[in-house]
């Protein structure tokens, strides 16, 4: 069985092609960012045209696996398919209400999500308010750029700071060992993927995010002197805890083979580990997460779909506790 969740906050929203071609037609390469515009506009255009009915990624998703709502049915799913990453947070919570030792959380994402933890939970400190608030030893995160890690690392609360790690996928089984990890979840934040290579849409950090933001511009107001103001609020989104940096969003070196290769290996170490996969108290073990929005020809959710199978394929035993496919 598989559960959604999400606090409903999130309004999908389709792509007006026809006032984007209006603003693009603006748009020259002298402009800032408008060389990385033209580019993605050029790219995405006639496969924005040829797919101009998409269907909510909830909705596809919930004809395909036919998922439950239910939030109290969490500890009996096999994973949880989630709109934001802060639904993270709260799953952990419930399946591991009793806070059992040596649990951590592989996460691939670009985010490390382990801003400062305080009264208000976002998805930007999803993690630094689990380990602080010992719902989880370690979090292990997979798919930071290498040129984001250092500056990432500066926004971690000192006190949580050697309980996250970035890792490379090569280094799974040896920093499990090393923290004598017992319980483990994985999340996938689909952001972690090379969203623009495989042209997937209904998530935040994808360059179609970029392109809906100009084609909801209001084009009756832009000119010549003003243009570069409005696209850079297209590509740099005002939210309520700074911004949301879209530019070159989406260009991961993370690829899908190389995600489900990672899973599959992940199954293997925590088998020869000895370790539980999930918390004891329930069979959830997994979450795949930041799914939204509009999904232009079924990409996305054929890319959630594959990951879905990866993770709980065959019903085969991983770590201690067996699990079984769709209940």
């Amino acid at each position: 069985m598989i559960c959604w969740l999400s606090d409903n906050s999130i309004i999908d929203e389709k792509i007006d092609t026809k006032n984007l071609d209006k603003i693009m037609s603006l748009v020259t390469k002298k402009h800032k960012y408008g060389k990385y515009l033209l580019n993605l506009y050029n790219e995405y255009k006639e496969f924005l045209y040829e797919n101009n009915n998409p269907i909510s990624i909830s909705q596809n998703l919930k004809q395909i696996y036919n998922y439950s709502t239910n939030y109290e049915m969490l500890e009996k799913c096999d994973l949880i398919l989630s709109d934001n990453h802060k639904q993270t947070y709260f799953a952990i919570k419930k399946l591991n209400v009793n806070k059992v030792k040596n649990s951590a959380i592989i996460c691939f994402d670009m985010h490390s999500d382990t801003y400062e933890y305080n009264n208000k939970i976002w998805k930007g400190n999803v993690f630094s308010k689990l380990l602080y608030e010992k719902y989880i030893d370690y979090v292990f995160i997979i798919g930071i750029p290498k040129y984001k890690r250092r500056i990432t690392r500066k926004d971690i609360p000192k006190d949580i700071k050697k309980q996250v790690l970035f890792i490379d996928s090569k280094k799974i089984k040896y920093y499990l060992a090393k923290f004598k990890i017992e319980n483990l979840f994985i999340s996938i934040d689909i952001d972690c993927l090379n969203t623009r290579k495989l042209k997937m849409t209904a998530l935040e950090y994808c360059p179609t995010s970029i392109l809906k933001n100009i084609s909801n511009l209001p084009y009756n107001e832009i000119n010549k002197f003003n243009i570069e103001k409005y696209l850079k609020k297209a590509i740099f989104v005002k939210n309520d805890l700074g911004y949301s940096n879209l530019f070159h969003t989406g260009e991961n070196n993370l690829n899908l083979n190389d995600l489900k290769i990672a899973i599959n290996n992940i199954k293997k170490i925590v088998k020869e580990l000895n370790i539980n996969l999930g918390f004891g108290t329930g069979k959830c073990f997994a979450d795949i997460t930041e799914i939204n929005g509009y999904d232009y020809a079924k990409i996305t959710s054929n890319v959630v779909s594959e990951l879905i199978d990866e993770l709980i394929k065959g019903g085969e035993e991983n770590g201690k506790q067996k699990r079984t496919i769709f209940e």
